[in-house]
């Protein structure tokens, strides 16, 4: 008898820890299975009606057919994106309020507008990528960005460049000065469409912007387009060739990352990636963006954080070389 009850004892001893781990196993399913049981606010900290935001409402118009609640795109401008990251990075870390922002965030801190930066939440994903590229009034004098360049070598100060102080815009013109060995006349004017008017009035001789911008003034012919800060000739404006083709080795993606408040757990994040990649994956996306002058790149895990750590190792060297910062 007393055998019967120390073994019966020792089977029980070997099967409770499975007790236990099928009990928390079925608790991470059911919170799982929960998520998400109500409305996901998507923080763009930009105006309406501008890139990110264009680019967060067509992922957005996807993502809810996936979701099985809707998805709410709030604007919340000002500060370079920095008021609408900081409502991210205080949020509860729930998984209903995430964040879309692009390079501006490493820009803000490079600065010190912020006492945060990208790493302060938790990268989720990369939805979506363009480029940077120099384009000029139609009736430019510069018939390539080759000649652009050596102006900047030749004569400091003498190309007139409508730019946005302490954006990415900003530091990519710093970027292809130094690399030029030469430097622009730097007139801040503003965002895209302010830089855009200023290059078709004529009072501007260049500007930095986005290929998803300048396309559709490369095509009426109402500008031109010099050079694309990209590694290799880009979709849809395959006949523009590259600064790196033309001498100036320097290349500027702005891609769209995705962010959680910190302290999100990893079941929300793989969450919200598993769908975003889903989401990049449907070809009607994929053809939408290329239509756009985009790449539809997808990075998540640390292929993401690597890549988000190499755009900020090389503001930051800019920004050291310019004597830019705190």
């Amino acid at each position: 008898m007393l055998k019967r009850i120390l073994l019966l004892c020792v089977v029980f001893i070997m099967l409770v820890p499975f007790v236990f781990a099928e009990g928390s196993a079925e608790k991470e399913q059911a919170a799982s299975a929960e998520y998400p049981a109500k409305p996901i606010k998507l923080i763009v900290p930009y105006g309406a009606g501008g890139g990110t935001d264009t680019q967060a409402r067509l992922l957005v118009r996807k993502l809810e057919e996936l979701l099985p609640v809707p998805v709410v795109v709030v604007n919340m401008g000002g500060g370079a994106s920095a008021i609408g990251s900081r409502e991210v990075l205080e949020a509860d870390p729930d998984g209903y309020t995430i964040l879309m922002n692009i390079v501006n965030i490493w820009t803000n801190e490079i600065l010190g507008n912020t006492d945060f930066g990208p790493f302060d939440f938790v990268p989720i994903a990369e939805a979506g990528t363009y480029y940077l590229c120099e384009a000029t009034g139609a009736k430019s004098k510069w018939n390539n960005f080759g000649e652009l360049a050596k102006a900047l070598k030749d004569k400091p100060q003498s190309v007139r460049i409508a730019t946005n102080i302490g954006a990415i815009t900003h530091f990519t013109s710093l970027g292809v000065q130094q690399s030029a060995g030469g430097e622009y006349n730097m007139v801040h004017i503003g965002d895209g469409s302010q830089r855009i008017a200023s290059v078709l009035g004529n009072n501007v001789d260049t500007t930095i912007m986005g290929t998803n911008e300048v396309a559709k003034y490369q095509q009426s012919g109402e500008m031109r387009t010099l050079a694309v800060y990209a590694p290799e000739r880009v979709k849809g404006m395959e006949d523009i060739p590259t600064a790196k083709e033309q001498g100036i080795d320097f290349v500027q993606p702005v891609s769209y990352w995705f962010f959680a408040p910190p302290g999100t757990s990893a079941d929300i994040v793989e969450y919200l990636a598993d769908t975003l990649e889903k989401v990049m994956q449907d070809p009607a996306i994929r053809s939408k963006m290329e239509e756009m002058i985009m790449v539809p790149s997808y990075k998540r895990g640390d292929v993401l954080r690597q890549a988000i750590q190499a755009e900020g190792d090389k503001l930051q060297k800019l920004g050291e070389i310019y004597n830019l910062g705190k």
